[in-house]
């Protein structure tokens, strides 16, 4: 099997790229990187990417579950790390 950030051989379905922009402006989808035009997004309980290599306005593409298990944990990282951002420092208070 190659890189699944390539290809996720269990992926099923695709969305246009400027669908996927109309979900995330309408705040219906969340995209992993946020301002990123390109970037892994979670919508209806699903990730969607687009593969590596492909042109910016390519199809997202579903990922499969391996691949989302990767995403889930790079969101709970993100998240963890936007909290300890949003905490008042010393020089805060």
């Amino acid at each position: 099997m190659g890189n699944r950030y390539e290809e996720d051989e269990m992926a099923v379905g695709s969305m246009p790229a400027a669908a996927m922009r109309r979900l995330v402006e309408s705040e219906a989808a969340r995209p992993l990187l946020e301002g990123f035009e390109v970037s892994p997004t979670s919508y209806a309980g699903a990730w969607w990417y687009v593969p590596s290599g492909a042109d910016d306005d390519a199809d997202y593409v579903a990922a499969g579950p391996e691949l989302s298990a990767d995403f889930d944990r790079l969101r709970a990282r993100a998240d963890h790390i936007d909290a300890f951002l949003a905490e008042p420092g010393p020089s805060d208070g």
